[in-house]
C-alpha cells in the first residue's frame, strides 16, 4: 500500500485539472474547483496558506489531501493502485458538505474509506480490518 500513498511537498502537486476544494486560513468559505487547475497562488503560499484541501483528478484517479499542522502536509492517494490491492477494502461513503461550501445547493462529498488488515492481540493475534484513511473522490451528483 506504500506506493499507493505518497507524501509530497505542496509545491509538487501534479499540474492537472481537479475537482474538490481548498480552504484558505483567512477565508470564511473554501474555494471550490470543478475540473480545473489549482491556482498557482496556493501551491507556494506561506500566508495565507491552505489549511485544508481535498482534490481529485478523474483522469489519473489520484486524490490529493492537504492539511496544515505546523507546516503544510500533502498526501497523494493513487486510487487505481489501491483498488488492485486485495489486502484492503475500499468502501464508498457520502457526506454532506459544510453549508458554507455552497450557497446554492447542498454539496455532497464522495469518499472511499480504506480498511486495511492489522494484527489484533484481542483476536488471537489474527489480522482484522480497521479504518486506515479516507480518500476524496469528488462531489456526488444526484
Amino acid at each position: 500500500m506504500n506506493d499507493a500513498i505518497v507524501k509530497i511537498p505542496i509545491s509538487e502537486i501534479p499540474k492537472s485539472k481537479y475537482t474538490g476544494y481548498l480552504w484558505p486560513c483567512d477565508q470564511h468559505k473554501p474555494i471550490l474547483l470543478f475540473d480545473e487547475p489549482i491556482p498557482e497562488k496556493w501551491l507556494d503560499s506561506t500566508w495565507p496558506f491552505v489549511q485544508e484541501g481535498w482534490l481529485f483528478d478523474r483522469n489519473t484517479q489520484q486524490s490529493v489531501y492537504i492539511t496544515y499542522h505546523d507546516s503544510p502536509q500533502c498526501y497523494i492517494y493513487n486510487l487505481t493502485a489501491l483498488q488492485k490491492n486485495t489486502d484492503i477494502e475500499l468502501i464508498p461513503r457520502l457526506y454532506y458538505a459544510h453549508p458554507r461550501m455552497s450557497e446554492n445547493e447542498q454539496l455532497v462529498l464522495q469518499f472511499h474509506e480504506i480498511w486495511s488488515p492489522q494484527v489484533d492481540p484481542l483476536c488471537e493475534g489474527m489480522p482484522v480490518l480497521r479504518p486506515t484513511a479516507m480518500i476524496f473522490t469528488g462531489f456526488y451528483k444526484k
